[in-house]
């Protein structure tokens, strides 16, 4: 026992000796030739790197790496050409470990090799690669005297900058490390570390930028087939993962087969790629989820670069304007395939499955984009809509207390290049669907109009929307439409447009002053509030009425049946009869507001009417010398009249232009003031309380003056002969002559 502890002592110590000795022998070695080893270093560097070396200062350690010698070089610099003035490379300080006894025999194996702060500088001219030597290392082998081998490279705070004439990139290492290993033949490399993309600027458009990513990789060259084979090569960004196996093979027989795969990744990481603008835009719709893709990348010898892949989507989630409730996407998914990257003719990308929520609403739906260089749009959609959860969801206030559902579904067909510059044809846009609305009632919140019980259906096929059925309560009354609207789709695209359309209405009760402001309110506060009135400038209308009750403003109709035609801002009816004021009304007429002002021409016949009621709708025609307290029977009259008014409705009565035949049947006039003034002549009960069984005349009206030619009014027990003309503004020239009766 004491013999093999004393043989384990003399073993150490030996050994202790030894070690002594070849330090002492490396550093005399070392101190003694650091000249040599300086030029070498230079010149084998140099000569590796085809680009003149510069550096500041170089030192050995023996101590520090036993029992390879360690050297520190500060302040290096790699020209880009050998008399240019730019650095390829600047670096502050180069750390490296190599075996002192091969480097005697003239082999660079450095065990360790660091590069700490600086940059590389790449440009477009940039021409050095791994196989630049390949004819010198088929004469040096890898570990042949002059060949150079490099264990393990270490990265740290170094920046890879690429200036071109169309991009810009600057990446930054954090710690990068890779232990490179091969021969003369594969370089093999084991990667891994932290990298930050510092900037991408493509055509003066910045893309990504302060981009930090986690680095591993498994990464082979072949020198002689000139080939990169990604055995496993992963980028990692908080929880996102993108992952590239395969090969890629360069030169003239270039061959390509990689497999991309991307997981977890957040949709925030894709929008990075575009501009900072758009990306300021979408943080503010607060995209989330998580985003797995495949991507196969694929060229054979003298074939085409392909592209093929597919795509998820999971839980995701997105923020919309006004909105405090979140749009959920719980899935989309779809693939998209390019078999020539040079040619997008027969590209297509396709969503195969979208499914949305939104409070209580919900979305599904597909779609496909093909040939991206004249791309053609096909989706399909459908979609339940639930109006109270919406109302309550979205801050925008025009509907109030909104309830029911809508559900939708449609298709649609479309050439996008020729939809967006407005020279589609019919076979180039196909759209169809249908609306169906369920028990929909909500308020508009500007004119407080209630509509109620919104029932039917809106069917889509191309420009027509076919209306069925549609009916509900608007304001106090109910109604029914059904009919067709064309031109649905350029209208909605394009400006300019006008929309057809043709169909039959029904309304048990029409109030226009509650669809023009709302609840019903007083005259006087209507007019107040009134609004510029244009006449549905982007409409051309037919339209086929039935109203039991009208009402406007102090006009009460019944029985409101005809043809309503709207075209260039012209409203026009067309043998419209309506009853009025105990008679009826058969009128023709039209409304143009295609001027600054509203035109009115009107070719009405009335039957019947109550000629106080007359008086009274239309406000005694802006006078107080005649008004409809004056007058009772019933008129039978031809009226052809021209009037005009501003946009907000008031009249100008300037403009009145009236060619009226009358004749009034068991009419009377009560306590009219020039009859008054007869007394002293007359019976003054007579006078006051005028009555004619029948009274035939025609009247004009130009320039604000009332023309009436000489008539007779056979009043029982006298008659009386009138004529004469007044102004609206109240100046009289009257004629009477009344017999005189004995008091």
């Amino acid at each position: 026992m004491f013999l093999i502890i004393k043989i384990i002592k003399r073993v150490f110590a030996v050994l202790f000796l030894l070690s002594g000795v070849t330090v002492l022998a490396t550093s005399v070695y070392c101190y003694q030739y650091r000249d040599q080893i300086t030029q070498k270093l230079l010149a084998k560097a140099s000569q590796q790197l085809g680009r003149p070396i510069q550096m500041g200062s170089l030192q050995f350690a023996t101590f520090k790496s036993l029992p390879n010698i360690a050297f520190t070089c500060n302040d290096v610099t790699v020209k880009d050409h050998p008399e240019g003035v730019t650095d390829f490379a600047a670096v502050h300080k180069v750390y490296g470990v190599f075996d002192v006894w091969k480097f005697i025999r003239g082999q660079y194996v450095l065990a360790h090799l660091h590069l700490e702060g600086g940059a590389l500088n790449v440009r477009k001219d940039f021409r050095w690669s791994l196989d630049r030597e390949q004819g010198a290392q088929k004469e040096e082998p890898w570990e042949s005297p002059g060949a150079v081998k490099i264990q393990k490279l270490h990265l740290n705070d170094i920046e890879i900058i690429y200036d071109g004439p169309q991009q810009h990139s600057r990446i930054s290492s954090g710690k990068v490390q890779a232990s490179l290993n091969g021969d003369h033949a594969v370089l093999e490399a084991d990667l891994q570390g932290q990298a930050t993309i510092q900037n991408i600027q493509i055509k003066n458009v910045p893309l990504l930028q302060n981009l930090p990513l986690s680095l591993r990789a498994t990464i082979s060259y072949d020198r002689q087939k000139r080939a990169w084979t990604f055995r496993s090569a992963q980028l990692k960004h908080s929880h996102a993962l993108l992952d590239v196996q395969g090969s890629w093979g360069l030169g003239d027989t270039a061959s390509v087969a990689l497999t991309v795969r991307g997981k977890k990744i957040n949709p925030q990481f894709f929008m990075r790629c575009f501009s900072p603008q758009y990306y300021q835009e979408s943080k503010s719709h607060n995209l989330r989820g998580g985003i797995f893709f495949n991507l196969g990348v694929h060229k054979q010898p003298s074939k085409l670069l392909a592209l093929q892949g597919d795509f998820l989507l999971r839980d995701g989630t997105m923020t919309i304007s006004q909105s405090s409730t979140p749009v959920e996407l719980p899935r989309l998914s779809g693939h998209f395939s390019v078999p020539n990257v040079q040619d997008l003719e027969t590209a297509i990308l396709s969503i195969d499955q979208l499914t949305g929520r939104f409070a209580n609403s919900k979305l599904e739906g597909s779609l496909t984009l093909s040939s991206f260089s004249d791309p053609h749009l096909q989706c399909a959609v459908e979609a339940t809509l639930d109006l109270a959860s919406l109302s309550t969801s979205l801050s925008d206030t025009t509907l109030q207390e909104a309830s029911g559902k809508l559900g939708f579904h449609g298709e649609l067909k479309v050439n996008l290049q020729q939809l967006m510059r407005g020279t589609y044809t019919k076979d180039s846009l196909h759209f169809s669907g249908a609306l169906q609305t369920q028990s929909v009632q909500f308020k508009l919140a500007s004119s407080q109009l209630q509509c109620r019980d919104l029932m039917g259906k809106l069917v889509f096929k191309d420009n027509v929307v076919d209306v069925q059925d549609l009916s509900g309560s608007i304001g106090p009354g109910s109604f029914a439409l059904s009919g067709a609207v064309h031109n649905l789709l350029p209208w909605l695209f394009y400006d300019n447009q006008k929309l057809y359309a043709d169909g039959q209405f029904y309304m048990d009760y029409l109030d226009v002053d509650a669809l023009r402001y709302g609840r019903y309110i007083p005259i006087a506060t209507a007019n107040a509030r009134a609004l510029r009135l244009d006449i549905a400038p982007c409409w051309t209308l037919n339209l086929d009425c039935d109203i039991q009750q009208l009402h406007l403003s102090r006009f009460q109709g019944s029985n409101v049946r005809g043809k309503v035609k709207i075209e260039n801002q012209k409203l026009m009816a067309e043998k419209l009869q309506l009853g009025v004021a105990g008679g009826k009304v058969l009128l023709d007429g039209s409304v143009d507001a295609s001027t600054d002002a509203l035109n009115i021409h009107t070719v009405a016949q009335l039957q019947g009417v109550r000629i106080s009621d007359l008086f009274y709708t239309f406000d005694n025609f802006d006078q107080r010398f005649l008004i409809d307290s004056h007058l009772s029977g019933k008129v039978f009259s031809d009226i052809d009249l021209t009037m005009q008014a501003d946009k907000k409705g008031n009249m100008r009565w300037e403009a009145l232009n009236a060619d009226i035949y009358f004749r009034i049947v068991e009419g009377g006039l009560h306590n009219f003031d020039p009859l008054q003034k007869l007394a002293k002549y007359a019976n003054k009960e007579h006078l006051a309380n005028l009555r004619f069984s029948e009274l035939k005349n025609r009247i004009l009206i130009k320039n604000k003056i009332i023309y009436i030619p000489p008539m007779e009014v056979h009043a029982d027990p006298t008659r009386i002969r009138l004529s004469g003309t007044h102004t609206f503004d109240g100046k009289l020239n009257y004629s009477f002559r009344v017999p005189l009766e004995l008091l």
